[in-house]
Order: structure tokens, then sequence, then C-alpha cells
């Protein structure tokens, strides 16, 4: 598999406080899987092809918050879509702490 991913993300940062702010953000991409022959093989006896090569969109939100200097809470989601490809939507939560 070789897969190429060209998009654009816009975003808007705001404030809640003195020491914590939240970006907010929209991404839209474009995705191409470049090989045509990929194969999987089970149990060593059977092989089928599983080309999924082709584009795709892709699109997704996010929330970005800092709540201290040390403390940071995320959450983003994604959706992809295309003639060969389809993934439902998609999403992670996250704290990152920094010390």
């Amino acid at each position: 598999s070789l897969r190429s991913e060209v998009g654009l993300s816009l975003g808007y940062e705001f404030g809640l406080g003195v020491e914590s702010s939240s970006l907010a953000y929209l991404t839209a991409a474009w995705l191409r899987e470049n090989k045509d022959d990929n194969h999987t093989t089970i149990n060593q006896q059977h092989q089928f092809t599983t080309d999924l090569s082709g584009n795709a969109g892709k699109i997704g939100f996010g929330l970005s918050s800092l709540v201290s200097d040390k403390l940071k809470l995320y959450a983003r989601a994604h959706y992809i879509k295309g003639r060969k490809s389809k993934q439902s939507l998609q999403g992670i939560l996250g704290v990152r702490y920094s010390f």
C-alpha cells in the first residue's frame, strides 16, 4: 500500500481565561491509494485481492483546549469516502500532560 494525502485545515482560536484557550478546526483532504495489486492470503490457502486504489475524500473536525500550561485536552473526528473505500466516523479523545 502506498497512500498520499493532501489537505487543508482551518481553525479559530478563542480564549477562555487568562491561562486557557481553545482551538476549533475543520479539515478537508484528498487521499489517493497508488497501489492496485494488493493481495491477502488466509491460512496459506485462500488468496484474494484487496484493491483499494483510487481517490477518496476526508472531512473532519476537532477541538483542542489548553486547560493550564501543563494540561491539554483534545478531541477530533473524521470521515472518509471513496469509490472503493468508506470509513465510518472515527474519533479520538485525549489528554496530554507535560511535566
